[in-house]
């Protein structure tokens, strides 16, 4: 890992965007469907943005699913030490999962090391594990399980970018006693990090509708969920964090859709509808606005003004 400052220092969020002219092309741009049925511009402003995030470009040398800027990660490492504060740690220890080469855990260790000597009340130790299957660990990440990892390392808190779609490593990070908190970073719900249900709580079982025929709107990736955001008492402290707890709605027209199996029911008015893994167990999620805000991820795209990545906690309820 280079050392060297001025190779090290992250983008801005608004370079990226400025220099790719992301969320703002469409008018110079020409997406048509590809065989898979997904949209690709082949124009020379999208091509220069494929091949940087794909690690083809003199601007970067390795894949990217999330294109780190200065903005998130100096953002992130913030947060840390305010959650360091809130949960009266002096020393957290927080573990990255499928860390892959270990950039984001160096760039957060780098910011953190600088924060703490200014704060000198908590600090922060991040450690990170990868399975190396990719081949992508760096010389600062464990080659280890990530459910492994969770279970021996014993973390307060636990990191995650870009989980790999369909698995779910967050029941072993509710199942772990020392886990206070774990943050996700990626898409989120019916997106292409973890499983939809088990990491995300945003199908019920059964229910097979795929995100082409669902709302973006807000952020609500399923046509039947909305979003009713509720101020937390564990968030006050972070500004923009709010509780996000997703409620079952009727279609406007009032009518079920026929063959919907996750359609809300009730006897004697007391609802059946499954309570999501993430609840059951006693947690609660609460997307981090002020750092989502600042995120670009490799499915973002210049014609588009959807943004894909996201920043969520999931933090532990007090027992009663």
């Amino acid at each position: 890992m280079a050392t060297n400052e001025e190779d090290d220092r992250l983008p801005s969020f608004h370079e990226i965007v400025k220099r790719f002219s992301l969320f703002s092309a469409a008018a110079t741009c020409n997406p048509q469907v590809g065989p898979g049925g997904s949209l690709r511009c082949r124009c020379q402003g999208c091509t220069d943005w494929y091949a940087f995030v794909e690690g083809c470009s003199p601007l970067s040398k390795e894949v990217q699913y999330e294109v780190l800027t200065e903005e998130h990660v100096h953002g992130l490492a913030n947060y840390l030490l305010l959650q360091a504060a809130e949960y009266r740690l002096p020393v957290m220890k927080v573990l990255e999962v499928g860390a892959g080469s270990g950039r984001l855990n160096f760039h957060l260790n780098r910011l953190l090391n600088r924060l703490s000597r200014d704060s000198k009340d908590f600090v922060v130790h991040v450690t990170a594990s990868d399975n190396g299957e990719r081949g992508l660990n760096g010389p600062n990440v464990n080659v280890e399980d990530a459910v492994k990892a969770i279970s021996q390392e014993n973390p307060h808190l636990v990191m995650v970018s870009w989980m790999p779609m369909g698995v779910d490593w967050t029941a072993s990070m509710r199942a772990t006693d020392s886990v206070l908190e774990y943050i996700l970073i990626g898409e989120m719900d019916d997106g292409i990090c973890g499983d939809p249900w088990l990491t995300w709580g945003s199908r019920f079982p059964g229910d097979e509708s795929s995100s082409d025929t669902s709302s973006h709107d807000n952020g609500c990736l399923n046509s039947k969920l909305t979003y009713e955001l509720h101020e937390s008492r564990s968030c006050s402290n972070y500004g923009p964090g709010k509780a996000a707890v997703m409620i079952e709605t009727e279609n406007p027209s009032g009518d079920k859709e026929s063959g919907d199996e996750s359609s809300s029911q009730s006897i004697d008015g007391i609802s059946t509808q499954p309570l999501r893994p993430y609840e059951a167990d006693g947690w609660v999620r609460i997307e981090l606005e002020h750092l989502s805000k600042f995120q670009i991820c490799r499915t973002d795209e210049r014609w588009s003004t959807y943004r894909h990545s996201h920043t969520v906690s999931f933090r532990r309820l007090p027992m009663n």
